[in-house]
């Protein structure tokens, strides 16, 4: 249940380790279920399967038992990323978890890959705000 994946505290597997001092507890939707590894939209499941140049050469009850294979996996990873949806907002709401604040999602993402674009934003956003995207305190002075 989230064992062997990284970031994730041996202790509690809803905790995680948060840069910049944020509580371990806070944690997003999008990462409680990467823990459980339901985080894509599209499962993937078939994908290469259905895409792929077999298909053409297939008969017609050779294509239907595939898809129908591919339709159970998908149902089956959609009804656990379904569950695991219902488990993160019970966990919310009973306050054994709570969803990151605005600027705790910018410092998490200031915090990864520096060479994506998308940290760079972060960064720039932190650094409007006034606040020092490597420890999550507010910079001193007054910028404007």
């Amino acid at each position: 249940m989230g064992s062997g994946i990284s970031g994730i505290a041996s202790a509690n597997p809803y905790k995680i380790d948060n840069p910049a001092g944020i509580p371990s507890n806070a944690i997003t939707l999008e990462e409680f279920l990467d823990m459980f590894g339901v985080g894509d939209v599209a499962s993937g499941v078939g994908i290469d399967r259905y895409a792929g140049a077999n298909m053409t050469r297939m008969t017609s009850k050779q294509r239907q038992k595939i898809l129908a294979e591919m339709t159970t996996e998908n149902e089956s990873y959609y009804a656990k990323r379904a569950a695991v949806r219902e488990k993160y907002k019970e966990l919310t709401a009973n306050g054994t978890i709570r969803d990151k604040t605005s600027i705790e999602k910018i410092i998490t993402r200031a915090n990864q890959n520096p060479d994506l674009s998308s940290t760079q934003a972060a960064r720039r956003m932190a650094e409007k705000r006034n606040i020092d995207w490597k420890t999550g305190k507010k910079l001193k002075g007054d910028k404007k």
